[in-house]
């Protein structure tokens, strides 16, 4: 066999053996595939149910402004929001009623009947009716960052409702009287809560200071950010939140420290200062909206947390500007200062 025809048939195996691989991938190819559904078995992931709320959203109040800073409630249900032009009035039903025009930004709201006392940065103004009675100015350190109105009592203040509160070793808070004042029998009193300053005033309705505390001595308030909030224990006395410390403290309408409440676990409350804001329901429990890790939750007297009114999935993570203020029926309103709204939420039948 010559040279040139063994070079051919090498070629030509070459071909031949290219093309039967080729034709045997086609097939496999063509093939159908007779494996069915049923012959597969691998593992089926079901998403869990939803486990349900325990508070569901009842309202939303759609507010007129972009500037809010605070709101407050009234005893027959009237919602006070506060911004950077004044108060504006809201009925349960979110019809605007009135708006009362007060320049240089209002940051915090209270009211005693028809009586309503709003705060500028470093100054109260009272306003009753058509009259607006503006306190003179406190120092330029001071930052105003909450106000509550409660009623005095005579005799011995009661102790606060949740026997389960935890009693300090510490009897008496820092605190100073002013002057000669002395506490009213049976009257209101004002607080105010100054960031700025660390302190905690308390005046009487017509703008006379009873005294003023920082805190208990050696444990005083710590705020890290200008969030500092009251709310009245139904007693006569205050709740205060101390947030650098994440807890709240009882005081009495004399200034003395009675109780204080921090929740269970200890690291349960998040960021550097919390809660933010404050709000009390009946049996001294409390509702609390968080900064950080935005979200709102109801708290035992213990500590304990009962359940979430507001999950951070509902909340708009960011940039802080909300407030609480707790409604008749212990409901719960949420001002949403970005959506330019309230949102207001009702526990479901058969919750705490």
């Amino acid at each position: 066999m010559n040279k040139k025809l063994r070079k051919n048939l090498i070629i030509a195996a070459v071909l031949a053996g290219n093309l039967v691989l080729l034709v045997a991938v086609v097939m496999f190819l063509l093939t159908p595939d007779e494996t069915t559904q049923s012959d597969i078995s691998m593992p089926i992931s079901v998403k869990p149910q939803d486990k349900p709320r325990a508070w569901q959203k009842i309202n939303t109040i759609n507010i007129s402004t972009e500037t809010a800073h605070t709101l407050a409630v009234k005893a027959d249900g009237t919602l006070l929001v506060g911004d950077d032009d004044g108060i504006t009035f809201y009925d349960m039903n979110g019809k605007k009623r009135v708006s009362i025009v007060l320049r240089g930004g209002i940051v915090a709201l209270t009211s005693d009947k028809d009586i309503i006392y709003a705060a500028l940065p470093r100054q109260i103004i009272k306003i009753a009716g058509k009259k607006l009675i503006k306190w003179p100015e406190f120092d330029s350190r001071t930052r105003i960052t909450a106000l509550a109105i409660t009623s005095g009592t005579t005799g011995k203040t009661p102790e606060p409702q949740a026997s389960r509160l935890q009693k300090s070793h510490r009897q008496d808070a820092y605190a100073t009287m002013a002057g000669n004042a002395g506490v009213p029998p049976a009257v209101s009193f004002l607080f105010i809560a100054d960031a700025g300053n660390r302190k905690v005033y308390c005046y009487t309705v017509d703008g006379r200071k009873i005294w003023e505390t920082g805190g208990v001595e050696g444990e005083t308030f710590i705020i890290p950010s200008p969030y500092f909030d009251l709310a009245p224990d139904g007693n006569g006395g205050i709740w205060v939140v101390n947030p650098g410390r994440h807890r709240v403290e009882n005081y009495s309408a004399t200034g003395k420290f009675k109780a204080l409440w921090d929740p269970v676990p200890a690291k349960t409350m998040l960021g550097c200062c919390n809660p933010a804001y404050l709000g009390v329901l009946s049996g001294d429990r409390f509702v609390t909206l968080e900064k950080g890790l935005v979200r709102s939750r109801l708290f035992a007297p213990s500590g304990k947390v009962i359940n979430s009114v507001v999950p951070e999935s509902d909340f708009a993570q960011g940039v802080f500007r909300y407030d609480l203020a707790i409604l008749p029926g212990d409901r719960v309103a949420i001002l949403d200062g970005f959506g330019n709204k309230i949102d207001i939420y009702a526990r479901n039948k058969g919750q705490e």
